[in-house]
């Protein structure tokens, strides 16, 4: 029986089958829940962690309304494009509907908080000595693609680019939807301020860093097409750079898995540079 073991052993690890996802969990006062976050890491690290021959670079990819932290490892292979791309992918838990920001009303949803003083550093103690120098990034879809943009803009030196696949680039177009207003409060007078603040397209003109381009991706059918193609004018016209494809496709994962090809794509270029 332990010859067994000792042979089961070596083959597993001949044909590079280790386990290289982790687990995160966080639990915060300012957080609704406890926070379970996914990490995947190519397995020619996770077949010898002790000995560090490689660095990686890093990308969160945040889920969309409605999901999980277990939504893009659900509908395609993150331990594969980890793998194929050499990328550490994080994937945290973005709530129901928390559109990753600080909740002028709920004290318990305060996600950039979370991002910011827990989410962040953890990540940089856990795996800093393989994360390859300043090469993060920050991604999404749907909701998720606002969170991405609005965290890299909060922040935009600790990133080296970002995306957003079908981004909700501008809420105030959707002031009904998606329980938007369950943590921004009601699109009116007194909360316009709210929602402002948590519009993309709104913040542009807070990016320093005019050398640095971002990636878009959004279906010519989706609903969400005419706000990012406003979002395009307006970076242009602040002369920030974006690369933005447009092709036929909805709201969907059928979209979404292509547009994450594409991102992983542009950033693995930005990391040979």
């Amino acid at each position: 029986m332990k010859k067994f073991k000792i042979l089961l052993i070596l083959v597993l690890t001949i044909i590079g089958y280790v386990p290289a996802q982790d687990t995160l969990k966080f639990n915060e006062p300012y957080l609704p829940s406890e926070n379970k976050v996914l990490v995947f890491i190519p397995h020619n690290f996770a077949a010898s962690p002790d000995s560090v021959k490689h660095s990686y670079p890093l990308m969160f990819l945040l889920h969309g309304y409605s999901g999980t932290y277990t939504d893009w490892s659900s509908n395609t292979d993150l331990q594969a494009y980890s793998n194929n791309y050499g990328f550490i992918i994080v994937c945290p838990d973005g709530y129901y509907n928390s559109w990753y920001l600080d909740s002028p009303i709920l004290k318990n949803s305060q996600y950039m908080k979370f991002f910011w003083k827990n989410l962040a550093p953890t990540l940089l103690k856990t795996y800093g000595k393989i994360i390859k120098n300043k090469e993060i990034f920050i991604t999404g879809l749907s909701m998720g693609g606002v969170g991405a943009m609005n965290i890299y803009i909060s922040n935009e030196s600790f990133f080296r680019s970002a995306g957003s696949m079908s981004g909700i680039l501008d809420i105030r177009e959707f002031p009904t939807q998606w329980e938007i207003s369950r943590v921004l409060g009601k699109y009116e007078k007194k909360n316009y301020s709210n929602w402002n603040k948590y519009s993309v397209i709104e913040n542009l003109n807070k990016l320093k860093l005019k050398n640095r381009s971002l990636i878009i991706d959004c279906g010519t059918e989706d609903f969400a097409y005419n706000v990012n193609v406003e979002f395009i004018k307006k970076a242009k016209d602040l002369g920030i750079n974006v690369i933005f494809n447009r092709r036929k496709g909805s709201h969907n994962w059928i979209f979404w898995k292509e547009a994450l090809v594409n991102h992983l794509e542009y950033f693995k270029s930005l990391c040979n540079n």
